[in-house]
């Protein structure tokens, strides 16, 4: 028998805040952030000042997404880049007006927003520190959308806890380091999850159609429309049903990457949107064709299929960067037993479509190409994160209505991810700390486990801002004379394979 107090806390959304739209749940009414910021301004404000010196920690030498894959020098100083570095940084370029020879080969063109969003700190500050600098701004704002939308939904003490879990999940540092559209990729997701929350719970048919032209708008900076898109039009066939609802969210979804093709194509001239990267699902979908025409290796794709169910259970944590999983999974283990808070339709849903993506790419009969199947590449379901989170801080915000033996089971571990994943954001400026390379290792396996680490003994730990000049590095680099667009030469560090954007 469950008590009143007990269904109180199962169901911890606040019915006056049921009918707020998306900007309202993230950002409110004057008097509504007024209220945040007296509740949880000093956590905000910690947590975002934590975030900024992380991210900052994060560059320069100790840029993650660099050293985990194949550097190189970005200029005199030292400093380090992916090896596509080149390819983000043409989508600038792009925007800049340059002709098209010096940006035209790139396979980041479709992620536009991100650098058009960036750009006025391109143009101030230069293209490595601007970029960071507006990785900065855009993970503050994320965050503190993301305290008010948890303020309104779980209550302050659950949104203090999703505050300092976001600002110290190393996701953000992985990437955040380094001007590439891959910094957007925490942001689009806790937005995106503040207005599939919004969806479930709109009837209007406009309102759906704007909560998916956000969806779409948002997926331009990065690929996830299989995640957030499929999701969107679950919640819309679940909790909707009109036909009207369902066409116009398609369109929403749609629309915004039909406008960045043509404005590709008719604007900006680029002759084929086709290219090694954009090839990858056609190669997919072209070995499933297989089976069909009657070509495919069954001894091969048995022994693939194989490996599926260890590579689930490792791309789940790897893809989160395992401490905040783990958690996760303990706290499920402890909802099962004691029935704190029932499952969430939107987590339901994204957990869905992270799935369907996870089982296209890891049931595939064999494809030519890149391969998007086994434990080498957990990052692609990296918008779990925000499942776990959200997850997580209702169990906080219930447990508080239950005994303190319940509320100290889920605090606890909560305190101990905040720690851990704080101490792996800093572990590459801490000397000796070895876990934070192998857990970035797990999370993109494309070089050794030891590699973080490596890079840092062979370029330093040097934040953007602590330039040695003079050194002769692996890497080089020069400008073209007329233009001053960096033309590379791909000197590898020994033992580095080379890279490609995905």
């Amino acid at each position: 028998m469950i008590s009143p107090a007990d269904h109180q806390a199962m169901r911890i959304e606040h019915p006056e805040n049921s009918d707020r739209g998306p900007l309202s749940l993230a950002v409110g009414s004057r008097s509504g952030l007024i209220g945040l910021m007296r509740s949880v301004r000093w956590q905000l404000g910690f947590a975002c000042l934590f975030m900024a010196v992380a991210i900052w920690l994060s560059s320069g030498t100790l840029a993650v997404y660099s050293a985990n894959t194949q550097s190189i020098e970005l200029n005199n100083c030292g400093y380090t880049g992916n090896i596509d570095h080149s390819h983000h940084e043409a989508v600038y370029w792009m925007l800049k007006g340059l002709p098209i020879a010096y940006w035209g080969d790139s396979v980041a063109l479709r992620r536009i927003l991100y650098p058009l969003l960036a750009f006025p700190f391109f143009e101030t500050f230069g293209y490595t520190v601007g970029g960071v600098i507006a990785n900065v701004v855009f993970h503050a704002l994320t965050l503190v959308g993301f305290a008010r939308f948890l303020f309104l939904t779980v209550g302050r003490r659950g949104a203090i806890a999703g505050v300092w879990l976001l600002a110290t999940w190393p996701g953000i540092f992985y990437w955040a380091g380094l001007p590439y559209g891959y910094a957007a990729i925490v942001p689009i997701s806790v937005w995106g999850f503040i207005l599939l929350y919004y969806l479930r719970r709109r009837r209007l048919t406009r309102s759906v159609g704007l909560a998916c032209l956000g969806i779409g708008t948002l997926c331009q900076a990065y690929d996830l429309l299989a995640f957030l898109g499929v999701s969107a039009l679950g919640l819309i066939l679940i909790y909707n049903r009109r036909p009207a609802a369902a066409v116009l969210g398609v369109t929403g979804l749609a629309l915004p990457s039909l406008v960045t093709m043509a404005i590709l194509v008719y604007g900006f001239g680029v002759p084929t949107l086709s290219n090694s990267n954009s090839d990858i699902y056609g190669n997919i979908l072209h070995g499933y064709l297989a089976v069909f025409q009657g070509t495919v290796d069954w001894g091969h794709w048995l022994n693939l299929l194989g490996d599926v169910p260890r590579t689930l259970v490792e791309n789940f944590f790897d893809s989160s960067f395992i401490v905040l999983p783990l958690v996760a999974l303990g706290l499920v283990a402890l909802n099962v037993v004691w029935r704190v808070v029932p499952a969430h339709p939107v987590e339901i849903m994204l957990v869905g479509s992270i799935l369907l993506v996870f089982f296209f790419n890891n049931l595939a009969p064999p494809y030519e190409g890149w391969q998007m199947r086994g434990v080498w590449i957990a990052r692609l379901y990296q918008p779990l994160f925000i499942v776990l989170i959200f997850f997580t801080v209702r169990m906080v915000a219930a447990a508080r209505l239950r005994s303190l033996a319940i509320q100290l089971a889920v605090a606890i571990p909560v305190l101990a991810a905040v720690g851990l994943d704080g101490s792996l954001a800093l572990g590459g400026y801490v000397a000796n700390w070895n876990m934070s390379s192998l857990v970035y290792y797990r999370f993109y396996r494309e070089r050794p486990p030891s590699a973080y680490h490596d890079h840092l003994a062979i370029f330093g730990r040097r934040p953007l801002g602590f330039c040695v000049s003079g050194k002769t590095w692996p890497v080089e680099a020069s400008l073209d004379e007329r233009s001053g667009v960096p033309v590379w030469t791909m000197h590898t560090v020994p033992g580095i394979s080379a890279g490609q954007s995905e």
